[in-house]
């Protein structure tokens, strides 16, 4: 399997979009901004911390 190089280098970019976006998201406790980081069907599990598991709408609550 070849790889773009220029395709390669967007998805790395992307990525480092979305965790920043994520983490600027949880800096902020921006919610609205949180919510564009998942799908709509996403299940977010942060149990290992001491969390909780659920839909996005479900961990906003409880953060």
């Amino acid at each position: 399997m070849t790889v773009d190089p220029i395709r390669d280098l967007a998805d790395r970019l992307a990525i480092g979009d979305l965790l920043t976006r994520y983490a600027t998201a949880v800096d902020r406790r921006d919610w609205d901004l949180y919510r564009t980081v998942f799908t709509s069907d996403a299940e977010i599990d942060y149990t290992s911390a001491g969390g909780i598991a659920g839909t996005v709408d479900e961990v906003v609550e409880f953060l």
